[in-house]
């Protein structure tokens, strides 16, 4: 083989290699923080009822935690951070449409709390769901971790 043919090969390789390393824009990125906490469900039940959410452990997760109850009696945990600039730390408040409704103060993103377990997007400018936590319950504890 050449030596202009190795460099073209080289070349070539090199070429593909970053193009596929290249940054994905499409790709979220949410800040990792360990999350592992458990609550008493008596006293859980007790401040957290059939169709409602409470903001609670604002020491967890990147800004606290959404701990969201259905109407099945299953429990789904998010993290309380906007997802569409995660790094800004903006936490979702109550909006006043509705109690399921969730906004964004700093970029006015509403996001929907779902009996499935999701709390995606109504209104954007984001374009991704809460992160939500794993959580189970075992015994009388709910156990949220990441």
């Amino acid at each position: 083989m050449r030596i202009s043919e190795i460099i073209k090969i080289l070349l070539i390789t090199a070429l593909f290699l970053t193009s596929n390393s290249s940054c994905d824009k499409n790709r979220f990125e949410f800040p990792y923080v360990p999350v592992r906490v458990s609550m008493d469900l008596v006293n859980l039940d007790a401040i957290v009822g059939i169709g409602q959410h409470e903001f609670l452990f604002d020491e967890e997760g990147v800004n606290g935690l959404i701990i969201f109850r259905n109407h099945s009696d299953e429990y789904f945990v998010f993290d309380r951070t906007c997802t569409y600039e995660p790094d800004f730390s903006c936490s979702v408040e109550n909006d006043t449409t509705s109690f399921l409704h969730l906004t964004c103060p700093c970029c006015e993103s509403q996001y929907f709390l779902d009996e499935s377990g999701d709390a995606f997007v109504m209104r954007g400018p984001s374009r991704y769901s809460l992160v939500r936590y794993n959580s189970f319950m075992n015994g009388g504890l709910l156990t949220v971790s990441n």
